[in-house]
C-alpha cells in the first residue's frame, strides 16, 4: 500500500494511511472473502478498496466512522468483482462448450469437495437460507455483528440507530437463526 500512497497526490489529511490499512485490512479482507470464497480474490478486492479509498479520501468528511466509509467502498468493489466474474463466465465460452465439458466429466476447475467441505457448504447454505427468512433490519444487524465483527457502537453508527436497538436486533436475529438452523438439523 505504501507504493500506492507514493503514486497519488495527497488530497486530504489522513493521519497515516499505512496505519489505516493495517488496522482495517483484516476486516475488509473478511468481507471480500464472504463474497468471493477465494483468499487471493479477497486480497485483490481489499487492495482495490484501499486504492479507491485513498483516491477518494478528499470526499471523506468525517461525519461517519472510517470503517463505515471503507465498508461501503469494499461492498461496491465486491459487487464490481461479482459482475466481472459473471461476465467472464458467460462470455468466455459458448453454451456448447460447457455441455461438452459436462459430458466429459470435467468440472468448472474446482476440486472435488471433501466431507468437511461438503458439511461446511451445507451449513453455509442453511445459514444463508435462514438469514433470508428474517427481517432485513435483523439480518443486516446480525451480519455486521457476526460476520463483520463490528461493536455495538459501530453498528449503531452504521445503521443510524441506538445501541439498545442494535442489542435487541442482534438478540432476536441470533434466536431466529438458531431456530431456523435447528429446524434444518444443524446444531
Amino acid at each position: 500500500m505504501a507504493a500506492i500512497a507514493e503514486m497519488l497526490p495527497v488530497k486530504t489529511d489522513f493521519d497515516d494511511f499505512d496505519a489505516l490499512v493495517s488496522e482495517y485490512r483484516p476486516r475488509v479482507v473478511r468481507l471480500a472473502a464472504r463474497f468471493t470464497d477465494d483468499a487471493d480474490e479477497a486480497e485483490d478486492i481489499a487492495q482495490e478498496t484501499f486504492f479507491k479509498a485513498y483516491r477518494a479520501k478528499a470526499g471523506f468528511q468525517g461525519d461517519a466512522d472510517i470503517y463505515t466509509w471503507l465498508h461501503r467502498i469494499a461492498l461496491n468493489c465486491c459487487k464490481d468483482w461479482a459482475k466481472r466474474a459473471h461476465r467472464r463466465l458467460t462470455e468466455s465460452r459458448d453454451p456448447g462448450w460447457w455441455s461438452q465439458q459436462d459430458a466429459l466429466g470435467v468440472g468448472t476447475g474446482r476440486i472435488e469437495p471433501t466431507d468437511a467441505g461438503v458439511e461446511r457448504r451445507d451449513t453455509s447454505r442453511a445459514l444463508s437460507d435462514a438469514l433470508t427468512e428474517i427481517h432485513p433490519d435483523l439480518r443486516r444487524t446480525f451480519e455486521l455483528a457476526e460476520f463483520e465483527e463490528l461493536t455495538y457502537d459501530e453498528i449503531s453508527r452504521t445503521l443510524n440507530c441506538s445501541v439498545g436497538t442494535v442489542k435487541s436486533r442482534v438478540f432476536r436475529a441470533r434466536r431466529r437463526v438458531r431456530v431456523a438452523l435447528e429446524a434444518r438439523g444443524i446444531q
